[in-house]
């Protein structure tokens, strides 16, 4: 059971923030989403550019004259609505069990509301897969992201902007990207339902960017619990087709009395080599409250064969204490991600892992997702 809860935290994927485009030169999120870290929904134009550059428009349901988004919502031009909805199905197997799983892993229903030119009010309504048997359905519906966005267009030519957001999502730190639940940021606890109830101020430039996160609470779906401090990621693009950039994490919990302090500090990079082939890296430091120092690390290789066909390698690490061989997690995966049309596509990964806290021996794991967002 350990095993598929902890895959299950690896494959939960809540956004779709896809930085593998830094390949075309798109660097900074704001030009395809409506937030400006990704994910959330997409804008109209990230939408268009999905179906230019991820779709195959393999389908017998398209259009022979165009490719339309059959399933595109219309509303006002102040009112943006979406949608996203995932499949699971997992596969684990070792020497101590075997498992399967199917489960609806999300649905998610989501609208930007342009209260004017400078704000925006964004929100979401979700569920998430019950743990308990007898668990009734209501109460498993949450709001995962609730915010308010206010923007100040500092310089239209250099698109120079200033903007506040407040309300409940998760900070940012390191790479977003649709498997935002790899294990650098299991580490910061950014699982499913576990966003902040935060203040974010961020600085965009065309080379530039910095966010500031001030913490106030951590949420484990509808509830809180006390968490403060605050997060600064800082980065900068080079050339056409690469970001690199700094993160810091620094945050305090009062658990039944007792104070944890949660550190730390890393790197990251998008780069992307060729319009085929980009690599996305992290690296960070983890400092515990008893004074150990760890080392948590993410590599994903990623090469377009053709266009909606895509292959991927990944390697991760993670280890709380230095000094110690384990306890441990290492993982080496490959997997392929397909758009056969516009707004939907399968991704499959099979992973050698080790747990060395629950299993000291790798495991196979697979996972199929289909994925639809509209």
């Amino acid at each position: 059971m350990k095993l598929l809860i902890s895959l299950l935290f690896l494959v939960s994927i809540k956004t779709n923030a896809y930085p593998e485009m830094i390949r075309h030169g798109y660097v900074n999120c704001m030009a395809c989403h409506t937030s400006q870290q990704g994910g959330d929904l997409l804008s109209e134009y990230g939408k268009e550019l999905s179906k230019e550059l991820l779709s195959r428009h393999d389908s017998l349901f398209l259009n022979e004259v165009k490719d339309d988004n059959y399933w595109k919502i219309k509303t006002p031009e102040w009112l943006s609505l979406g949608s996203n909805v995932r499949f699971l199905q997992t596969l684990s197997e070792s020497s101590a069990a075997s498992k399967a799983r199917f489960m609806i892993m999300q649905v998610d229903v989501d609208a930007a509301a342009h209260i004017s030119d400078s704000f925006l009010f964004y929100t979401s309504v979700g569920r998430f897969e019950p743990t308990q048997p007898e668990a009734e359905w209501k109460d498993f519906i949450y709001s995962p992201r609730t915010w308010i966005q206010y923007n100040f267009l500092l310089n239209t030519d250099t698109s120079e902007n200033l903007s506040l957001r407040v309300g409940r999502f998760y900070p940012s730190y390191g790479l977003h990207i649709s498997e935002h639940a790899y294990v650098n940021r299991r580490n910061l606890e950014f699982n499913p339902g576990q966003e902040r109830l935060a203040a974010e101020l961020a600085y965009t430039n065309l080379n530039y960017q910095f966010v500031l996160t001030g913490i106030n609470a951590r949420a484990t779906y509808q509830k809180f619990n006390s968490e403060k401090g605050y997060t600064l990621q800082a980065s900068k693009v080079f050339g056409q087709n690469a970001r690199l950039g700094f993160n810091v994490y620094r945050t305090s919990n009062n658990l039944n009395g007792l104070i944890e302090e949660k550190k730390m500090d890393g790197v990251f990079a998008l780069v992307g080599w060729t319009p085929q082939f980009a690599t996305l890296f992290q690296l960070d430091r983890l400092q515990t409250s008893q004074n150990k120092t760890g080392v948590v690390d993410f590599i994903k290789l990623n090469y377009e064969y053709v266009k909606g066909v895509q292959f991927f390698a990944t390697q991760e690490f993670s280890n709380s204490d230095i000094t110690l061989t384990d306890p441990r997690f290492e993982a080496y995966g490959v997997g392929v991600q397909y758009f056969p049309i516009s707004n939907f596509d399968f991704f499959v990964t099979y992973k050698q892992q080790k747990e060395t806290s629950q299993l000291n021996e790798f495991q196979n794991v697979m996972w199929f997702i289909a994925h639809m967002y509209f």
